[in-house]
């Protein structure tokens, strides 16, 4: 089996592990308690710093 081969063959396992995974909450918490330097009236985004 070639190196591709050998990929392809991981990608479908990881694939099908995640097809078959049940999701489930571990906890849940206010953001101010797990975001370090989080304060009050924050607002966060996904972009990069802004001042």
């Amino acid at each position: 089996m070639d190196i591709k081969q050998k990929i392809e063959k991981a990608n479908e396992e990881a694939a099908r592990r995640l097809a078959r995974g049940e999701p489930f909450l571990v906890d849940i918490a206010p953001a101010h308690e797990v975001i370090p330097g989080m304060k009050d009236k924050m607002i966060t985004h996904a972009g990069p710093p802004m001042e």
